[in-house]
């Protein structure tokens, strides 16, 4: 089973219940929404909860909370769309402060959350620039380098979590030749 419950992901279950010490392992295939589960699963032994990405938690979320508005009995007309800024006249009609960030960055590092990072970038961008956009969010951690004396013409970052093969950051543009001051991220 998948929680919350959606539609937007398929899963193929490869798995089977047998003694055995094979852990229960789910991936997600490369740019699709279809969860593939191998091992081997032991009778009377605890569910097994595996955390995945999916490719469009925007989807994802959005579909979770009109189910939760259903439940409560509240109408949700049209159709949900994703990937386009929202509308200039939209309202508001709840707001939600996370953690603060100090909280969020033991997780995000030690378990390496790409999608923590993704979100991180694009709540940088919005604060610097307005816009809540890999873009934005990239473009005002370059100007933060290069205030620290990060040389950042060799440098080229489009996501948050690093993972896209577009990235470029050279070792030597955080290096400083001996007998110069260390940088410091504070």
């Amino acid at each position: 089973s998948v929680s919350p419950a959606t539609r937007q992901l398929t899963v193929v279950n490869e798995a089977v219940t047998a003694r055995g010490l094979t852990p229960v392992s789910v991936t997600r295939g490369h740019g699709t929404d279809t969860l593939t589960v191998t091992g081997t699963i032991s009778r009377g032994i605890p569910p097994v909860i595996e955390p995945v990405t999916v490719r469009d938690a925007t989807a994802l979320t959005a579909e979770v909370f009109r189910a939760a508005l259903r439940r409560h009995g509240v109408r949700v007309k049209g159709r949900t769309v994703t990937g386009r800024a929202t509308p200039a006249d939209a309202v508001a009609v709840a707001r939600h402060a996370g953690p603060p960030l100090r909280e969020l960055m033991a997780p995000l590092l030690k378990l390496s959350n790409n999608t923590m990072s993704e979100q991180l970038i694009k709540a940088i961008g919005r604060k610097a620039a307005g816009v809540g956009s890999w873009p934005a969010g990239t473009n005002a951690v370059a100007a933060y380098l290069a205030r620290l004396g990060v040389d950042t013409a060799a440098m080229r970052q489009v996501d948050g979590s690093g993972l896209s093969r577009r990235n470029l950051v050279p070792p030597f543009a955080f290096a400083r030749p001996s007998g110069r001051r260390p940088f410091r991220f504070c």
